[in-house]
């Protein structure tokens, strides 16, 4: 396109021109500048220079670099790019308050004294006089000692609410009739051992019913 044309001097491509392709046939060793860095000088793929533009850089051809670098700076063609920065200070203001001081006033508390009063205790002893033996082994005081008389001690023991002193039964067990069954000296009180004592001795298997006691 400019090839062999002896009166350019210079080509400058506006940010309208996306591309320059071999067809120009202009030639990359005389020298491309980007006006936004003149110390860069652009160099293509082969005999001839070809650039890609995007549409925010200016190219400028030349015979000879320096005749293209005095050409863009004739022509206040070199922009620079200044950058500001800006920077902020934060202060923080901390405001501490002091705590108040409290005063906590402890009581103590009063001793109080309880004098508990332990209750007497009145102990009442009844003593019951035992009748006199009229006859040993006579339970039912008819005056004879049989098997009726083992028979009472066993029902007085078995049902004291009826058989025994004081029971509801037509004869019961008498305070008289207690004191002659009491016949077997080995236990305390009326048991079943009396009871059998007197038949032991009714089987003539004793020759008496017991001592006293």
């Amino acid at each position: 396109m400019f090839y062999n044309c002896s009166e350019l001097s210079a080509v400058r491509l506006g940010d309208c021109v996306y591309k320059l392709g071999e067809e120009a046939l202009l030639r990359n060793d005389k020298g491309w500048f980007n006006s936004k860095d003149l110390t860069a000088k652009v160099s293509g793929d082969g005999e001839y220079a070809e650039i890609a533009n995007s549409g925010d850089n200016l190219y400028i051809y030349g015979e000879a670099p320096q005749d293209t670098l005095d050409y863009i700076k004739k022509n206040n063609l070199y922009t620079t790019t200044t950058t500001t920065t800006t920077t902020t200070t934060t202060t923080t203001t901390t405001t501490t308050t002091k705590p108040k001081a409290t005063t906590t006033t402890a009581t103590k508390p009063k001793t109080m004294t309880t004098t508990t009063t332990k209750p007497k205790v009145s102990t009442t002893t009844t003593t019951v006089s035992k009748p006199a033996v009229t006859m040993l082994g006579d339970a039912n005081c008819d005056n004879k000692v049989d098997l009726a008389d083992a028979i009472l001690i066993m029902q007085a023991l078995a049902n004291p609410n009826k058989y025994g002193i004081g029971g509801t039964a037509q004869k019961p067990l008498t305070k008289q009739g207690y004191a002659n069954a009491d016949v077997d000296s080995s236990t305390k009180g009326l048991t079943g051992d009396d009871a059998l004592r007197i038949q032991e001795y009714l089987l003539h298997k004793t020759n008496s019913i017991g001592d006293q006691k």
